[in-house]
């Protein structure tokens, strides 16, 4: 996630770096539905979101940019 969107190659730990693959993961499935019927995901993606956010400045500050690139792509209120 950190090269795709900064273009960064250190990556964090490993148990980290599953969580911000499946961060990606749910954000794309969110961004792909059609009929915003992802409830379920946005809820995940938020408790997900806490978890990174609270482990490191760095990690609040890419979960909140991505959280607020997202907001505006679905036109929808996703915040943690």
């Amino acid at each position: 996630m950190l090269e795709e969107i900064f273009g960064v190659k250190e990556d964090f730990g490993v148990g980290v770096q599953k969580q911000l693959d499946n961060f990606s993961k749910l954000r794309d499935k969110i961004l792909a539905s059609e009929n915003g019927s992802v409830d379920e995901d946005k809820r995940e993606l938020k408790k997900l979101a806490l978890e990174l956010a609270s482990q490191s400045a760095e990690l609040n500050t890419i979960v909140q940019l991505e959280l607020r690139q997202l907001s505006k792509l679905t036109k929808e209120e996703i915040s943690i």
